[in-house]
């Protein structure tokens, strides 16, 4: 494992070409004009299906950050792609769509998954593009996240291995049995250091994160806290 620097803590959002998108209607216009709103807006990585059995197979080759689905589509309906995107991709966000919107579909959609719900007409590009844009927000929340969690977990592994070596330089340089090399004292100053750098670099991701969970709080808590135990063992 690379040392962790500070340019690691700061999550670098992707660009529009990252996000890949699914529109799934039987209508060739539908995914037409979905199509070119994206394609505007500069969004190139999309995909479209014009029945359910298309969406299943495209929905089982690979991820997609956020699909448009018809809620009314020859053979299984737009519901049953939505369950199956969910079940296969949970971090997708959904968009149903449909010419005969009503608040019983709308509340089912919601219920199964679907972030909005879309009734065609199409609005203007504007509002579409607002819709895009929320739910791709909360796809980089959770790249985010995960991004952050994957870095204290990493972090928390390397002041693990300093604490060992900083424990293993201390107790070498104070055995009677045999004398420590020349360096030993500046190996454990760098030792040292580098312990409290990554108890800052801790302290500084649990700051800018947006990760609050309980779990981490006293994760993030426990290891400062040996951190510092071990800061004072080594500098006394």
């Amino acid at each position: 494992m690379s040392p962790i620097t500070a340019a690691d803590l700061k999550f670098t959002a992707p660009e529009k070409d990252f996000f890949r998108f699914l529109l799934v209607d039987d209508e060739n216009v539908a995914r037409n004009v979905l199509s070119g709103m994206l394609q505007a807006a500069g969004y190139q990585q999309i995909d479209e299906a014009g029945s359910a059995e298309q969406a299943f197979e495209l929905l089982r080759q690979q991820e997609y950050h956020l699909a448009f689905v018809d809620k009314n589509l020859p053979g299984a309906d737009g519901f049953a792609v939505l369950r199956e995107g969910r079940k296969l991709w949970p971090d997708c966000e959904f968009i149903m769509i449909t010419a005969y919107g009503s608040t019983e579909a709308a509340s089912q959609a919601m219920d199964l998954g679907a972030s909005s719900f879309l009734q065609k007409p199409f609005p203007e590009l504007q509002g579409v593009m607002i819709r895009v844009e929320e739910a791709l927000g909360r796809v980089v929340t959770r790249l985010e996240n995960r991004y952050l969690i994957r870095l204290l977990h990493d972090l928390v592994d390397e002041i693990e291995e300093s604490r060992t070596k900083l424990k293993q330089l201390v107790a070498d340089k104070g055995s009677p049995e045999e004398a420590p090399p020349a360096s030993a004292s500046d190996q454990v100053a760098q030792a040292t250091r580098r312990l409290k750098e990554l108890a800052r670099a801790l302290q500084e991701l649990f700051r800018s994160s947006q990760v609050v969970t309980q779990d981490l709080i006293h994760l993030v808590g426990r290891e400062i806290e040996a951190a510092v135990n071990m800061l004072e063992k080594g500098d006394s």
